[in-house]
């Protein structure tokens, strides 16, 4: 059964990585490789219906995952509390080939509009991914800040 989307776009982003699909599918769903790039305490279960849960700086996040198509597409939901109400979100991954890199596309839905813009978010979500794999990092490290002295 295919998974209709939400009709509100909330969050966008886009960047392209200087690795393979599977790579980066590899960091998108690894609790080790998702702590060193966008979360800590996080938690997978890789199949549909299985949980994905991170706890970003912008709050704990309890979801499912709704879609999976490897090494492609990932796409989970993402409730959120906007003041006293609870928002149903989904976040959807699209990995695009590009000869020796990817293209990470990332949109964030909503079933209703809301009043804050996520584009920032997702770029440094986007950005963070890139250092982690381009750093040559895997699960468990921090990718490092500084540039290696020459």
């Amino acid at each position: 059964m295919a998974v209709v989307p939400y009709p509100f776009i909330v969050g966008k982003g886009k960047v392209t990585v200087h690795a393979q699909m599977p790579r980066i599918y590899e960091a998108l769903l690894n609790p080790e490789d998702l702590a060193a790039w966008w979360s800590e305490d996080a938690f997978v279960d890789p199949q549909l219906d299985g949980r994905y849960e991170t706890n970003p700086p912008e709050g704990r996040q309890e979801g499912v995952i709704i879609g999976l198509d490897p090494p492609r597409r990932i796409a989970f939901t993402w409730p959120m509390t906007t003041g006293t109400t609870s928002v149903d979100t989904s976040v959807s991954y699209e990995l695009l080939p590009k000869g020796e890199m990817t293209d990470v596309v990332v949109i964030h839905r909503a079933r209703t509009q809301l009043p804050h813009d996520y584009n920032a978010t997702w770029k440094r979500a986007l950005d963070a991914l890139r250092a982690h794999i381009e750093a040559g990092e895997t699960g468990g490290t921090e990718p490092s800040e500084d540039p290696p002295a020459v």
